[in-house]
């Protein structure tokens, strides 16, 4: 793709993320409460919420990606982006795969919920590998670019929303799928969002944070903005791991909450504390380290690398 494709990517890159965000930090909300009434043992409760959760989702993911595509060349005026027709391919094609984005999350949340972890995270696998591999083919071989990259993480996507749904349907023990669940019910909705708005919004202010500071670097030009877009990328993978330490204690407290073990529930959070701090300082080192050798796996112009490099040492 070149600088240009990066910095196209980098910038289109930013919104998706935010919306992403949005609906990591929503579905939180569905989580806590899917966790809460499974950990208290009521399974007519947990399967009234969960309808509500798949079906708020689906609808909320339909409207994002209208919105996303909509809006395309707008928002990305908005932040300058350098490299527009690029950034526009990208998201255009990007916007597409926001229904699978938020209804992926909403099933691996329920999944999550019940204590199964494991079969979210093999999704996540198998789908990271065929993006791998469709990066290189739809960018290499077939020369799509920009829109060639977005192409395959919306393949991508609608793939792990696919295994986890087929995951869902073959497991009715978790959620039995009748259609009179399939609504959404005003006070399930009211108690989602109650617990997920406030993951979300903190969660968007940090996005909006780094729109702003997209916004930025986009003023000095197309090797900042790629510098900038391969940083974000290992900064990214960086709170991966912070982020899924999270989901996690967010499910185990949720749990021992619902079955009235409050003890429990706080001796999960300081436990979780202790490892973040750990995670955070360990990667933090890492970063410091190696910085100018992650920034060559991205590209080999060395102006472009020298950027990089003190970017993620600043970020990280």
């Amino acid at each position: 793709m070149g600088t240009a494709g990066a910095s196209g990517v980098s910038n289109s890159a930013q919104i998706v993320l935010l919306l992403t965000n949005i609906a990591v930090g929503l579905a939180n909300g569905g989580n806590i409460l899917v966790s809460q009434y499974f950990g208290s043992r009521e399974k007519t409760s947990q399967e009234r919420v969960t309808g509500t959760f798949i079906t708020l989702f689906a609808l909320v993911g339909v409207l994002a990606s209208v919105f996303t595509f909509l809006l395309a060349g707008p928002m990305l005026r908005a932040i300058r982006a350098p490299a527009f027709q690029e950034a526009v391919s990208y998201l255009r094609v990007a916007a597409l795969g926001m229904i699978f984005v938020f209804f992926y999350n909403c099933l691996s949340s329920v999944l999550r919920a019940v204590g199964n972890s494991k079969q979210p995270m093999r999704i996540i696998l198998y789908t990271c590998g065929l993006n791998v591999v469709l990066d290189l083919l739809f960018v290499g071989p077939l020369h799509l670019g920009t829109a060639g990259a977005a192409l395959a993480t919306v393949l991508s996507q609608g793939l792990s929303c696919g295994l986890a749904l087929g995951y869902l349907l073959k497991h009715r023990d978790i959620f039995s799928f009748q259609p009179a669940l399939l609504r959404m019910r005003g006070e399930d909705v009211a108690n989602i969002l109650k617990l997920g708005v406030p993951c979300a919004v903190q969660m968007t202010v940090a996005s909006i944070s780094w729109l702003t500071v997209t916004f930025l670097v986009n003023r000095y030009g197309v090797d900042c903005s790629a510098a900038s877009a391969y940083a974000a990328k290992v900064k990214d993978l960086s709170m991966m791991f912070i982020t899924s330490l999270v989901n996690a204690a967010a499910v185990m407290i949720g749990q021992t909450l619902g079955a009235q073990k409050f003890d429990r529930a706080a001796q999960v959070l300081r436990e979780a504390l202790k490892l973040s701090v750990l995670i955070s300082g360990v990667l933090v080192i890492l970063v410091e380290l190696t910085a100018p050798m992650l920034a060559r796996i991205f590209t080999n112009d060395p102006e472009v690398i020298r950027i990089a490099a003190l970017n993620m040492r600043i970020e990280i």
